[in-house]
C-alpha cells in the first residue's frame, strides 16, 4: 500500500495527476488485509496469555478498528493537505 500511495505522490509530483481520492480496490484491499493482519495477530498474542479465543478476537477489533479508521482519516487529510499545497503544523492540526 505505501508503494501504491508513493507512486501516486510521484506522479502528482511530476505531472500534477490528482493524490486523491485514495480509495482504489487495491489501496482498499491493502488496508483491509493489513488492519486483518493486526488483529489476528493481537488476536493470537491474547489467546496465547490465557484469554478465550472470542474475548480476544472482540478485543483486538475494539482496538483495531478505530485506530484503521483514525489513520485512514488522517492519511487522506495529509494528502488533501500536500495536493493543495497547504500542510499544517501539528499544533494546527488538533
Amino acid at each position: 500500500m505505501s508503494v501504491r500511495i508513493s507512486t501516486k505522490f510521484n506522479n502528482w509530483k511530476a505531472t500534477k495527476t490528482p493524490i486523491l481520492p485514495i480509495s482504489s480496490p487495491i489501496i482498499l484491499l491493502c488496508w483491509f488485509i493489513a488492519s486483518i493482519s493486526v488483529t489476528l495477530i493481537s488476536t493470537l498474542i491474547l489467546s496465547i496469555y490465557g484469554f478465550s479465543v472470542l474475548n480476544s478476537f472482540r478485543t483486538s477489533l475494539i482496538f483495531v478498528a478505530p485506530t484503521g479508521f483514525i489513520s485512514w482519516f488522517l492519511l487522506t487529510q495529509l494528502l488533501s493537505q500536500v495536493q493543495s499545497g497547504k500542510v499544517k503544523e501539528l499544533d494546527e492540526f488538533f
